[in-house]
């Protein structure tokens, strides 16, 4: 301003104070009751245009002369008036040349893009052709901003259509050799949301959009990424985008490796809308599938439950496939034969799936403890995972039918011997503590089986272990042989010496080894 100028009142007040002013006037129109007269009417509209006139005159000399981050405050105060259409002029001033007015746009739309009500509004503006001059002619910040809010407004079918009729698609392409993440995981995912159209999908393929995405995914390069980058767009209040933006911290590794993770998976989704069909996609949805399944499987604990899942033909394929193999063409023999499955098969296998369900109802209810599932079975009966009712208490109860021949072959026998077990198992569950060996928790009688209820080991069996090491072609290390005969020495002393208790039933599917080769003699 030249000295000696009076300098206007409009000047002399703060940005938040001419905000409060316009707020402040608008209510007072709207406290106002509407006027019958046709005259006072007229009166009133032409003092409303004369007021308006001299404001806008002031706050022309105020614009001329103010800095662009002072223009660039008020931009954003104008988030306060969105209830109306103020986000016209804002589309209006991605026109601008000032950077300062710019960005003050271009923040007040991205926020105002992330409503559902006003991203469609914005949406029926032309904002995508000067969002795509920005894309090829500003600063890095300018672009960001323009690449994130064209992926929140590529959604709308109006949006997609004028950056085909922009001629976007190369625009958007050429982003794709910046080296900033954020502005290369916008434009991917602009990219991604083109590709619903046959026509943009067909766009992107005929300029080469298939190779540059490759080569994101297979190259080495270093991205440029901080902190300011993710907090001007994630920040839900302005003035925090507006202090955040000027500040750049540095990404520790492993929030850089995670963006760089996103980008990639975002390149996945594109190239996945680009070169495979509707059938192609199930095809590969169904072998990632099956590969995580046989990953799940490779871990011993885990493998009760295939058993029970595949019938005995499939379950032959999914064990030849071999442990942790990646290749996603290993698993296409079982999606072909899941896929070639009649009607009667496919119902089968459902209700496989069904009966490994953890959460469906339980199979039975003894004695208050609910039936979830087998977990195995010996010579003198079975072992069932169970949930005390009311509880989220998992335990094991082994059932065992008193007509075994161990308990004798007569009424009178098997009674007395029943109730000499329940009497040493009463025993065993007040005296023996032992960390390799299972808890007993509770004996009774229901019918004519005898439930002996114990504390569940999480882990896989002996047997289970070598029959693992065995398909990988492995072995135990000396060290894992000498800790785990080691225990179960410990166990069979403390059993046979100190309690005269004789097992009658160790078999490698009675030892079970849980973390760290922890050894549980169960049973």
């Amino acid at each position: 301003m030249k000295e000696g100028r009076s300098c206007p009142k409009f000047l002399l007040q703060t940005d938040e104070q001419k905000c409060l002013i316009v707020l402040k006037k608008r209510s007072q129109c709207k406290g106002r009751k509407p006027q019958n007269s046709p005259r006072v009417n007229e009166n009133r509209k032409q003092t409303r245009s004369e007021a308006e006139a001299v404001e806008l005159e002031k706050f022309s000399e105020w614009r001329d002369h103010s800095s662009s981050e002072s223009v660039l405050r008020v931009l954003i105060c104008l988030r306060l008036l969105i209830r109306e259409p103020h986000y016209q002029t804002l589309g209006k001033l991605l026109s601008a040349r000032d950077r300062g007015v710019l960005l003050g746009a271009l923040l007040a739309l991205n926020t105002l893009a992330d409503s559902p009500e006003f991203k469609e509004k914005i949406g029926e503006l032309p904002v995508v052709e000067n969002l795509l001059v920005i894309l090829q002619e500003y600063d890095m910040l300018s672009k960001r901003l323009s690449a994130e809010l064209l992926r929140l407004l590529c959604p709308i079918a109006a949006v997609q259509k004028q950056v085909c009729e922009c001629d976007g698609v190369p625009v958007l392409l050429s982003m794709l050799h910046a080296d900033h993440l954020k502005l290369l995981w916008s434009t991917v995912w602009v990219l991604v949301q083109l590709c619903q159209d046959p026509d943009g999908s067909a766009n992107i393929r005929a300029w080469g959009g298939v190779q540059q995405l490759l080569r994101i995914l297979n190259g080495d390069r270093v991205y440029v990424s901080d902190r300011s980058s993710i907090a001007t767009l994630s920040s839900a209040n302005a003035a925090g985008r507006l202090h955040t933006q000027n500040v750049c911290e540095d990404l520790n590794p492993n929030e850089a490796e995670d963006n760089a993770a996103s980008l990639h998976a975002a390149c996945c989704a594109a190239i996945t809308e680009l070169v495979l069909d509707d059938a192609a996609a199930q095809r590969v949805v169904q072998c990632s599938a099956f590969r995580t399944l046989r990953f799940l499987f490779s871990m011993e604990r885990n493998r009760h439950l295939f058993k029970r899942l595949f019938p005995p033909e499939l379950f032959e394929v999914f064990i030849d496939i071999g442990h942790y193999v990646r290749d996603i063409k290993a698993y296409v023999p079982l999606q072909e034969r899941i896929s070639a499955l009649s009607t009667e098969e496919l119902d089968g296998l459902r209700e496989s799936i069904e009966a490994v369900n953890q959460n469906r109802p339980p199979l039975k209810v003894i004695n208050s403890y609910s039936i979830l599932h087998p977990l195995g079975s010996g010579a003198f009966g079975t072992v069932f995972k169970v949930c005390k009712q009311g509880t989220q208490n998992c335990l094991a109860l082994k059932e065992v039918s008193l007509h075994n021949p161990a308990f004798g072959c007569d009424k009178k026998s098997r009674d007395s011997n029943v109730e000499k077990i329940v009497s040493e198992l009463t025993i065993i569950k007040e005296q023996m503590t032992h960390p390799n060996i299972v808890k007993y928790l509770k004996t009774f009688l229901e019918g004519d089986r005898l439930y002996i209820v114990m504390e569940l080991v999480e882990g896989a069996s002996l047997a289970e272990r070598f029959s693992s090491l065995k398909e990988k072609q492995q072995t135990f290390t000396e060290e894992r042989v000498w800790n785990i005969f080691i225990q179960m020495c410990l166990a069979l002393r403390y059993l046979h010496k100190e309690k005269r208790i004789i097992h009658r039933d160790l078999t490698p599917n009675n030892i079970m080894l849980g973390e760290r080769d922890k050894v549980t003699i169960s049973q």
